[in-house]
């Protein structure tokens, strides 16, 4: 799984090994071990468990979990399992985002505190640039990017192609994601969170949210 599985790997990369347990297994495990020079981050988890990553993740569509079944190379074991596995993970995929109005605010808390800070801006910066970016994302139904790979997803698109992230904004958003990485000034922030929170028709200051106790 991971970059190693898809060609997108280099002299950083780790090796990413998932191993789905029995659910007589009562517990979940995940660590690294060196062998022979090459870094491995294993994960283990039962069955049960990877089907509640698939059905909950927070990035939509699955996230991560459907990433790895999908994208990741088969080694050893029930092959008859992970083709039902994939399949759930194809369906995730595909199942529709559902509206999170709490990403907007999270957006504007960020872009807030970066116009609010006096020094140092450069954190704060990218950090209301993620919370932007993943705002508009999902609110339109896109898989949410781990933040280490936002830039190059947005400016490669073979890099792209190898997630097989097929379904991906084509618009004045990605322009405006582009020239925030390309020249990170407070104007370029402002224009693409002007952009998103328009787009989503998201205002502070008539923020409600309420929750059942």
């Amino acid at each position: 799984m991971g970059s190693c599985a898809v060609g997108n790997d280099n002299k950083y990369s780790d090796i990413d090994v998932y191993i789905i347990l029995n659910e007589k297994v009562k517990y979940r495990e995940r660590g690294n071990l060196l062998i022979e020079g090459y870094l491995i981050e294993y994960f283990m988890n039962p069955i049960s468990k990877v089907i509640d990553y698939l059905k909950n993740d927070k990035r939509g569509h699955g996230g991560s979990m459907a990433n790895m079944l999908i994208n990741g190379k088969f080694i050893y074991g029930n092959k008859e399992l992970i083709k039902k596995l994939k399949k759930k993970a194809y369906y995730y995929l595909n199942k529709k985002n559902k509206y999170d109005i709490v990403k907007y605010y999270h957006a504007w808390d960020l872009y807030d505190d970066y116009k609010a800070c006096m020094y140092h801006k450069e954190m704060p910066y990218y950090n209301a640039l993620q919370a932007i970016i993943e705002a508009y994302l999902f609110n339109n139904d896109y898989l949410l990017l781990p933040p280490q790979k936002i830039e190059r997803v947005f400016k490669d698109e073979e890099y792209r192609k190898k997630y097989k992230i097929n379904k991906f904004p084509n618009n004045e958003f990605n322009k405006l994601v582009i020239n925030c990485f390309d020249n990170p000034i407070e104007e370029n922030l402002d224009k693409l969170y002007e952009f998103v929170m328009r787009d989503g028709k998201f205002k502070i200051e008539e923020f409600i949210l309420r929750s059942k106790l």
